[in-house]
């Protein structure tokens, strides 16, 4: 709290903002949060409103957090600009991690950095670097500076990763332009980078990123800045991500692009019924429904994809070996005292045993849970088991019986089906048109 008294103790005026303390570091090739090693569940945010276009309200604000935290993400880049001031306020009390991003991107010029290695074009860039850092360093949700998106890499990103180091040594900086491979960012956030297999531009050669933590001399973390392009039916590759993440400990997540469609509502004649469309209007060129990549719909309907993104970044991993369940937990700092575990087993969907244990995980702990006799299935048909974590009381985020994570295995073998063989109902015969031969039979 901040009060301005006049020489008698009048006040004329008091600001007030809310505060946190952790640590942000890299050591050893990891991006860590009070001592531990982050797992970036991340997505890209454009503030964009179904009505209003890229004026937000605080309602709407709030529910994009709740629909984030409900489907397991724990960070949001402010892709590509900084935030209206309040989101930072609910990102602080409802726990999301943020990058904030100047609004900096030279995207389209020949070359990318003709105005970023260019020293007149320096005091522009400082103007939107500076007054970032200056009006949201106090926020603790903050704990990655960028500066900036698709700029290529010039010696003004130098200068400025150099300013910020200067004033705020406390939280590192990113910046994937120039492919990352550069000595303005402090983490490797490439776009679009594949698992396994390697992209070799000649510019700026994107490598796999298990190659990425191989090259010679690099130490860095590898945090996929933009990643999982969620236009249309998308996320068929996550899982694989996913797999990596959790294999290799330098691989500590990224953030899908992106979150919400940039569409607007457009009324029919009667201006009585609206439906959601691209922002198409009639301009040429047009990038027609490039603007629809979100997870969500404007209106805040969830895509399929939300649920395929919610499985795979789930805090709870499960292993079951015969009876057993293995539960591991990977939340770092928060013990699981609002757990059930419910397990089901059903043949062909129908239920024929369940039952729910409560959940005592410590973080980054495990904890065995042995299951009764499962019953044997009278009939032919598929035996699942279907196990998920409901949370029995509300949150500041979810309401009371949220599902925040589910795995399913199959009990009974796959049945071996042989097709019998078909007889054809007409004889074979041969006829030629056209220089072609036609076969049937």
């Amino acid at each position: 709290m901040v009060e301005l008294h006049t020489a008698d103790g009048t006040l004329i005026e008091a600001e007030a903002c809310d505060v946190g303390f952790r640590e942000v570091r890299i050591e050893n090739g990891l991006l860590l949060l009070n001592g531990k090693p982050l797992l970036i569940r991340g997505v890209n945010r454009h503030e964009h409103h179904p009505l209003h276009g890229q004026v937000m309200d605080e309602q709407t604000m709030v529910q994009d957090i709740l629909l984030m935290k409900q489907n397991n993400f724990n960070a949001v880049r402010c892709s590509h600009y900084p935030n209206h001031p309040l989101w930072y306020t609910l990102c602080d009390r409802y726990g999301l991690y943020v990058v904030d991003e100047a609004n900096i991107e030279t995207h389209g010029m020949v070359p990318m950095n003709r105005l970023t290695d260019d020293p007149r074009w320096l005091p522009a860039m400082s103007e939107r670097v500076t007054r970032m850092v200056q009006r949201d360093r106090n926020h603790p949700s903050v704990i990655i500076w960028s500066l900036g998106n698709e700029s290529g890499h010039g010696a003004n990103h130098d200068a400025l990763y150099r300013w910020i180091k200067s004033v705020d040594p406390s939280r590192p900086v990113q910046y994937e332009g120039g492919g990352a491979d550069t000595t303005a960012t402090d983490i490797i956030c490439p776009m679009y980078a594949r698992v396994d297999e390697d992209q070799p531009f000649p510019a700026v050669p994107k490598w796999s990123i298990k190659k990425w933590l191989s090259l010679p001399g690099e130490t860095r973390p590898l945090i996929l800045c933009e990643y999982a392009h969620a236009m249309g039916n998308s996320l068929g590759g996550f899982a694989k991500y996913w797999q990596a993440f959790r294999q290799y400990p330098r691989l500590q997540g990224g953030f899908v692009w992106d979150w919400v469609d940039q569409s607007l509502i457009k009324y029919d004649e009667t201006a009585t019924r609206g439906r959601l469309t691209a922002v198409i209007f009639g301009d040429t060129p047009n990038d027609r429904q490039f603007c629809m990549n979100g997870l969500v719909f404007a209106d805040r309907t969830p895509h399929p994809a939300l649920t395929e993104a919610k499985h795979q970044q789930q805090f709870f991993q499960f292993r079951l070996s015969g009876q057993t369940i293995e539960v591991t937990s990977e939340y770092l700092f928060r013990h699981s005292d609002n757990e059930l575990l419910h397990w089901m087993v059903a043949l062909d969907g129908k239920p024929l045993a369940s039952g729910e244990v409560p959940l005592d995980v410590a973080p980054q702990g495990k904890q065995l849970i042995e299951l009764p006799e499962l019953p044997q299935p009278e009939s032919a048909g598929q035996l699942w088991l279907t196990v998920r974590v409901v949370q029995p009381n509300a949150t500041a985020w979810s309401e009371a019986g949220h599902i925040s994570a589910w795995q399913q295995w199959r009990l009974t073998e796959n049945l071996s089906v042989t097709l019998p063989r078909r007889v054809p109902r007409h004889p074979a015969s041969d006829h030629q048109r056209n220089g072609f031969l036609h076969r049937a039979g």
